[in-house]
């Protein structure tokens, strides 16, 4: 994946409205300790990166993804509720 898919998934979360998400590691030998350990983590990208500076790679605080040659990836726990997602609502309580 690398760092700027990483970066992609966080903005484009962002953007769509994500407001918890889980680490999601790889779960396989290649996977760093310090990932397994945030398996199954919750987070959000408005707070702090769960994989902090002390323990990553690029010696920066990272989102699933950003770290140098990571594989994990963020899975969509909740998201805000936007307009259309409203009216889909409103449109079967009607019906």
């Amino acid at each position: 994946a690398g760092w700027f898919a990483g970066e992609v998934a966080a903005e484009t979360y962002r953007a769509a409205g994500v407001t918890e998400c889980e680490w999601q590691s790889r779960d396989d030998r290649r996977v760093r300790p310090a990932h397994h350990a945030l398996d199954g983590t919750r987070f959000t990208y408005d707070g702090p990166a769960p994989l902090t500076a002390d323990k990553s790679s690029n010696g920066e605080p990272c989102f699933p993804g950003q770290d140098y040659n990571c594989r994990c990836r963020p899975r969509i726990v909740s998201y805000a509720a936007g307009p259309r997602e409203n009216a889909t609502r409103a449109a079967v309580r009607s019906a």
